[in-house]
This record gives structure tokens, sequence and C-alpha cells, in this order.
């Protein structure tokens, strides 16, 4: 009918609602249960930056007021988000409105997965990756909380998307595509060091395969010119921020994540990545329980169970299946790799690369529609089934 808005029922914009509304509904439960004393925090950094944006309420003259700033944020060195929430609290008067702006952060992500995944394979299998960020429970409940993460989940993911559009559809057409793009990329890089570094490494890389590919070998050779100047000149900052996250991450590495025996701090250990990537696709889990976890953080580490199948599709898909499109796939994996090596496995610093392992279960979806692969699909049942059991009965035994 005119002037009404229908949504149907298997399409994004259905997607995206649920999402909205299943994470509204959990933060009224996070929000209720906190009058009865329970903290309103997953991890130690929501507290943080929560406290820091209240501090920043309660003490601002003005929208834009440093002194306040202070008062929350005087020894935080990456500046944008703290700046962000500050400012979006001053502006609702209300803490509560960051959380409600990470919320629909998490569901734009929603959208931009689908509209990533609808370059590779079917609209069926794009919209089971959105589902699976909108409704599993990890994205859904660490959206709820404030921490850094989902915008730079949300960054990532457009600069992603923003990237296969030019490639496919050209520059000239997608310009202000790479206008926010590059805003985006300034705030991830006030966000958190050492992101943004390998992210354009990796894009970069890719880039130049694609126009390779194309038969473009001048424009591709000129870019590679440009890259290894820009790395000669400014090979320390990526230096710094990997010395940084071993020197501020690594005694935390050891004494808190579980899998800690799995870490790579040379480049001797790289033996380990295999089992390294495996591990990380299904943190956190509840193994990794200790004493000082919040209650929403110990239910997101038995809820997240529920990554199994996820990662073990990605396995599968990595080893035995035939991929058509091999520089985004391959590209994909190497920044995950990089950065799980980078942030010494601490799953919340590779949280905003999560999208990555829904788009490749898409793509393992979206193999098995096509031919006989019923043997693949029943190993995928039985390993997953297998590896949750493992894990079950370990935890018991622990």
């Amino acid at each position: 009918m005119q002037g009404h808005m229908i949504i149907k029922k298997n399409s994004i914009e259905s997607v995206a609602l649920g999402a909205l509304l299943v994470r509204i509904l959990f933060l009224l439960i996070v929000l209720i249960a906190g009058e009865s004393g329970i903290a309103t925090n997953i991890i130690t950094d929501d507290i943080v930056y929560e406290n820091g944006a209240r501090a920043y309420l309660e003490n601002a003259n003005s929208l834009i007021d440093i002194s306040a700033y202070r008062v929350g944020f005087l020894t935080h060195g990456k500046v944008f988000y703290p700046w962000c929430i500050c400012l979006v609290a001053y502006f609702f008067r209300s803490v509560l409105a960051v959380r409600l702006l990470n919320i629909l952060l998490s569901v734009l992500c929603c959208i931009l997965i689908y509209k990533l995944l609808l370059f590779f394979v079917s609209e069926k299998s794009s919209l089971l990756g959105a589902r699976l960020y909108a409704f599993l429970p990890y994205p859904l409940m660490m959206s709820c909380f404030v921490i850094k993460d989902v915008f730079l989940t949300f960054g990532f993911l457009f600069v992603l998307l923003s990237a296969e559009e030019i490639k496919q559809r050209g520059l000239r057409k997608k310009w202000k595509m790479v206008v926010i793009s590059v805003a985006l990329l300034f705030a991830m890089y006030n966000t958190r060091g050492g992101l943004v570094e390998c992210l354009m490494i990796i894009e970069v890389s890719y880039f130049i395969l694609f126009l390779y590919k194309k038969g473009k070998s001048i424009l591709a050779t000129i870019l590679v010119m440009v890259a290894l100047t820009i790395s000669i000149l400014y090979n320390s900052v990526v230096i710094e921020a990997f010395a940084t996250k071993i020197n501020d991450y690594s005694d935390y590495g050891r004494a808190a994540s579980s899998i800690a025996s799995l870490r790579i701090d040379t480049i001797s250990q790289l033996w380990k990545l295999p089992f390294t990537y495996a591990f990380a696709l299904i943190q956190p889990i509840m193994l990794s329980f200790g004493k000082g976890n919040t209650v929403w953080y110990k239910w997101l580490s038995g809820l997240n169970f529920s990554m199994i199948p996820i990662a073990v599709a990605n396995i599968l898909y990595l080893f035995i299946c035939k991929k058509k499109y091999k520089f985004f796939y391959w590209s994909n994996l190497a920044l995950y790799c990089g950065i799980i090596v980078l942030v010494l496995n601490v799953f919340r610093h590779y949280f905003f690369l999560l999208p990555i392992s829904f788009i490749n279960f898409a793509l393992f979806a979206d193999y098995l529609s096509e031919g006989e692969c019923s043997r693949t699909k029943n190993l995928w049942l039985i390993v997953s089934i297998g590896v949750m059991l493992a894990l079950f009965a370990f935890m018991l035994v622990n």
C-alpha cells in the first residue's frame, strides 16, 4: 500500500530490524540487572570508557571542553573514541546514548556484511552472513557495551566494501566512499595502533594483484613503487605499533589468554599459526574463566560455543574447498592471521575481524549449495559436534 513500508521476511531490512530489536532487548536486561547490583560492564575497558564519558558529562561546560575530557581520560593515548563518546554523551545528555550508538553501528555492520557478500555469493548466502552477525551471542552482546571495537568493526567493513566497490565499478563512481573511507581510516588509526597499518598493507597488496590480473601492469608497477617508498619512509610506525602491543599486553596475554601456549612472539614460533588461528576463531569460550570476570562475560564465554560450527567451516573452507575468489579470501586470511599475532591473542582486540569468520562461513555455505558436496557437509557436522563435545569434556575436567 502507498505510504506504508513493507519489510519482506527474507530481506536485509528484516535482518537489520531483528538485530536492532534483539540488541535493545538485551540492553534492557543489562540495565535492569544493574538495578539489582549486577555489573553493567562486560570487560575492564568498557567501564573505563563509560566512567570517562560520565565524568565529561558532569564536568563539561560546553560540547568541547578539554579540561573536562582530561578528568576522565587524562592518560589515554588514542583520542578519537574517547572524544567521540564524550561528545555523544554531552550532546544527548546521557551516557546511555553511547551504548545506543554502538547498537546502531552494529546493525549497520550487518548491512555492510550483506552488501559485501553480494559481490561473491548468492543473496541467500549473503543474508546468512548478515544473520550470523545479527543474532549470534558474541557480536550481539558486545555491541551493547561501551567498547571501541564495534566502531572499529564498522570502519573495517566500510573500508573493505569501498575497496570492492572501486575494484568492480571504478574510482570515479565511488569517490564519496573513498572520502569516507579515508576519514574512517584516520579515526581508526587514532583509536587503536597497528590496525590501520596492517589493513593498508593487505589491501594495497590485494589491489596490486587485482591490477596485474586485469592486465594493468604499468599502473600496478607504479603502485608497487609508491607502496615501497611509503613503507621505507614510514616503516618505523608499524614497528612501533608492534613494540607497543608487545610491551603493553605481553604479560596480560600470558596470564589471561586461554590460548597463552599458542602465542607467537618470535618468527621461530610461526609453526603455531594454524593452531592459533583455529582456536582464535572460537574465542572467548568458557575455558578462559577467571575469578575477576563479570556475569556478562561468563554468559558470553558459555554461549560462544555457538561459534564452533563457524570455526570448523572456516577451517574446512581453508583446506578442502575450491575457492572462486582467491584474492579476496587470501588477503582477508592474511589480515586475520597478522592481527592475531599482533594483538597476542587478546580476543577483544581482534573482535573487529569477527565478520571475516561469518563471510567465510557464507562462502562455505555457498560452496555447499553447488554440486555434490554432501561429504563435506557431513564432515562439517561431525567435526563440529566432535569439537564441541571435546571442549565440554575439557571444561568439566578442569
